[in-house]
């Protein structure tokens, strides 16, 4: 990266004008270089994503991708922060946005000096669709946090800075994604109170209203992901932003105490292995109450997947990521003082994002949230194969006091089921030696390791478990391991592809110089013999003349 001098250059001119052949020029033929910042600190993409348009933001795009070493040209900051991702929002030139975002990984996270998001400024100058791109982003990556009632420096929301300009599309976009009226900025105000000053009857309407889920999801009844006593789970498609979510329904109940403890322990997380809780609706009619979930949407349950993937088709690198992943997700529940107390192969999803098949722990109904890590829960809850010895007893005087280990021996039966080597139809009987005395690793002699802590894991005594955090310590541990021998196996492969591809250049090479050196052995000989023929045929004509004389 250059940019050691502070100048308004010719390239920031062609960019402000939007014109690609005169920038593809400058920087190509007259080497005009990119990274020139004015006294503002404004790189040339910066003009060219306030004022150039998406063409001109794909060339810096696409010059950046392919000089990567030369620095993060899509978030780069001037001096007030903004990133190109705050100046394209600011024009609503949504084109760009999907440039930078799609094939220039720009990070719509970024906060300029003010704590301000991208979607912050598209709102506040009022441009619906610019706003509709974020929405869609966040309804996408909902691991990342909640863009949506996300605030600045100043307390206010997206939805703030929409009511107070009085923009009503984007605030009814904000609204439809969710956006959360109650929440109040530094100097007191909700959205309703700026509602009010901002005098507009249509304002007022869209923060008062209380909106449905038929208002704000498009919801197929028909298309079925599963049921269980708990009620039925079907698909929504926000309607804003077209992204697909998981419905969870409850049967009515009078009975609420599970319902709302979900909904209370799943808004306090936000992890990548975590399923994300993204809206509820609560029904409540003639006493018994019901409950509608909005989740993050993934594709299978880890039972689906081990069935779908017999021991000798799985990947050695994947198991090893959801290892990670799932002792990741549940150190992190941990770490928010929450028992999950259900944790089976059912309530571990598995979802596929850019190749890669991410674990993600969901269904907190049975969860709890205690305030030591010592509790005095006694209840007998979660799966019967996955009770830890300490809840599975029948008698409930005689049942001890668990915490958080309890979670911990589940893990340890999940670990197993994704190391061991036997039939999924034999998955039952397994699990019930594994907690039993007859427990057969069946990992070869490959898992010394991952024995000895399953093992552990499964310990009858509570406190020789290990905590999640130190599962979580191991797993990442055996991970980076088996990273780094298989980068070392790939260097030899590819090194011992490098030499034979030398060695097979060189025998072509000898092979052409042989062919050479046979041909001009070749030439030479029909050369000789030529020059025999002719002095034969020389001889011969002599001979004739001689005999002719006579």
């Amino acid at each position: 990266m250059s940019g050691s001098r502070t100048a308004w250059t010719a390239l920031h001119d062609a960019a402000q004008e939007g014109d690609v052949r005169r920038v593809a020029l400058l920087v190509e033929e007259r080497k005009e270089d990119v990274w020139t910042k004015d006294i503002s600190g404004w790189l040339p993409i910066h003009v060219a994503a306030r004022h150039g348009g998406p063409d001109v933001v794909r060339f810096f795009v696409l010059y950046a991708n392919g000089h990567p070493k030369d620095g993060d040209m899509a978030n780069a900051q001037i001096n007030d922060g903004s990133t190109p991702l705050h100046l394209a929002a600011r024009k609503g030139d949504v084109a760009s946005l999907e440039v930078l975002v799609g094939e220039g990984r720009a990070d719509p996270w970024i906060k300029d000096e003010d704590g301000l998001l991208p979607i912050h400024t598209a709102a506040t100058f009022g441009h619906p669709e610019a706003v509709r791109f974020f929405l869609r982003y966040n309804a996408s990556h909902p691991e990342r946090g909640d863009m949506l009632n996300e605030r600045d420096n100043d307390g206010d929301t997206p939805l703030s800075w929409a009511v107070k300009r009085g923009h009503v599309e984007c605030v009814r976009l904000l609204l439809l994604a969710g956006a959360d009226v109650t929440i109040a900025n530094e100097a007191g105000y909700t959205r309703v109170h700026l509602g009010y000053l901002a005098w507009s009857d249509d304002m007022l309407s869209l923060l008062t209203r209380e909106l449905t889920l038929k208002d704000k999801y498009d919801v197929d009844e028909a298309d079925h992901l599963g049921h269980g006593s708990f009620g039925y789970v079907t698909t929504a498609i926000q309607m804003v932003t077209g992204v697909k979510f998981a419905r969870k329904t409850t049967r009515p109940s009078s009975r609420d105490d599970r319902i709302f403890r979900e909904i209370k322990v799943m808004e306090k997380l936000r992890h990548r292995n975590v399923v994300a809780l993204v809206d509820h609706f609560v029904v409540q009619k003639e006493g018994r109450t019901s409950l509608t979930l909005i989740l993050e949407l993934c594709h299978e349950n880890l039972s689906h997947w081990l069935r779908n993937h017999p021991f000798e088709k799985r990947r050695d690198e994947d198991v090893r990521r959801m290892l990670v992943g799932l002792s990741t997700g549940l150190s992190y529940i941990h770490e928010q003082r929450i028992i999950h107390r259900d944790l089976h192969t059912s309530n571990v999803l598995v979802k596929r994002l850019n190749g890669e098949e991410i674990v993600k722990i969901t269904d907190f109904g049975l969860s709890v949230e205690v305030n030591t890590g010592e509790t005095s829960h006694t209840d007998r809850v979660g799966c019967q194969l996955y009770r830890a010895p300490e809840v599975r007893v029948d008698d409930e005087r005689r049942r001890l006091r668990y915490d958080y280990k309890v979670d911990v021996y589940a893990e340890g039966l999940l670990f197993y089921e994704l190391l061991a080597d036997f039939k999924f139809t034999e998955r039952v009987q397994r699990l019930k030696w594994a907690i039993g005395s007859f427990f057969v690793p069946n990992f070869g002699s490959d898992f010394p390791e991952e024995v000895k802590l399953i093992k552990q894991m499964l310990s009858e005594k509570p406190e020789n478990r290990p905590s999640s955090k130190e599962v979580a310590e191991k797993a990442k541990e055996w991970e980076e391991r088996a990273t780094a021998e298989r980068k070392r196996l790939e260097k030899n492969l590819n090194e011992m592809h490098a030499k034979f591809e030398a060695l097979q250049k060189k025998l072509k090479d000898r092979s052409k110089s042989l062919q050479e050196e046979m041909q001009e052995v070749t030439v030479v000989g029909m050369k000789k013999i030529a020059q025999k023929i002719e002095e034969l045929e020389q001889n011969i004509t002599q001979l004739s003349s001689y005999i002719d004389k006579f």
